[in-house]
């Protein structure tokens, strides 16, 4: 409230206040008090676990599949942590490694899965302190991946695993395995392929809790000496063969 005293007002009125300096009377504007940070929520927490999970994720991933992976990988992933908050960190600590749903939907690529190249499925599971891995045999004779023009200039290639782990205590990502096959020629594939990885980290310590993430691509040169891919951000058949959880 404002009080008219000799001659002149003094106090507040409205959003500004009066006030006299120096035998003048000073309008200034009523100051604000800063709001209050907005409190931590539930919400909150989760959005930070599954930012830092999926940033560390993808970093890692990108590097493996060339640098050509779709731009909203990120976000892919870092949308599924948060639907699946709950097998990330589960309210009773687990003893076992589970698949994290809608893992195997992931996309690598913008338009090639290397699920086209294969004669089935390519299964990864995690059993206590290994990962196995099959690959099944290559299938090149179908017409689903001959409309890519850079095809036809393939001449060698090799298969690709890499299995990665995201330290909740950490907030780091690092390298568990990684295995290349080897170059062979298009025209003659080698038959299915089965992995057995320990589950170990940098120390050489059992890895009993966290993400693991496993990708399996296929690498195309124009020959036998050839030191440059020919993948492309079009035609990278790169593929996340699932994305597992043990709080």
């Amino acid at each position: 409230m404002a009080i008219y005293e000799d001659g002149k007002l003094k106090g507040k009125l409205g959003s500004v206040v009066y006030r006299t300096v120096n035998g003048k009377t000073v309008v200034q504007a009523y100051p604000k008090r800063p709001k209050d940070g907005y409190p931590t929520t539930k919400h909150n927490v989760q959005f930070g676990v599954a930012a830092r999970a999926a940033s560390g994720m993808y970093r890692q991933l990108k590097d493996f599949a060339l640098n050509l992976t779709m731009r909203n990988l990120y976000s892919s992933l870092n949308g599924l942590f948060i639907r699946e908050f709950k097998h990330l960190r589960p309210a009773v600590v687990s003893e076992r490694w589970a698949l994290v749903p809608g893992s195997l939907d992931l996309q690598v690529g913008r338009r090639s899965w290397l699920e086209d190249l294969v004669e089935s499925e390519i299964v990864m599971r995690i059993k206590d302190t290994t990962c196995q891995l099959r690959i099944p045999p290559l299938n090149l004779h179908g017409g689903r991946f001959s409309k890519y023009r850079i095809w036809s200039e393939v001449q060698e290639m090799e298969l690709a695993f890499t299995l990665l782990h995201y330290d909740f205590e950490t907030d780091s990502a690092s390298v568990v395995a990684r295995w290349i096959s080897g170059r062979f020629p298009k025209n003659s594939v080698p038959g299915a392929v089965d992995l057995d990885c320990d589950l170990l980290n940098i120390d050489g310590d059992l890895i009993e809790n966290g993400l693991l993430l496993g990708c399996v691509g296929l690498r195309l040169f124009a020959s036998e000496t050839s030191d440059s891919y020919l993948n492309t951000s079009g035609f990278n058949p790169f593929s996340i063969v699932g994305v597992w959880a043990k709080g």
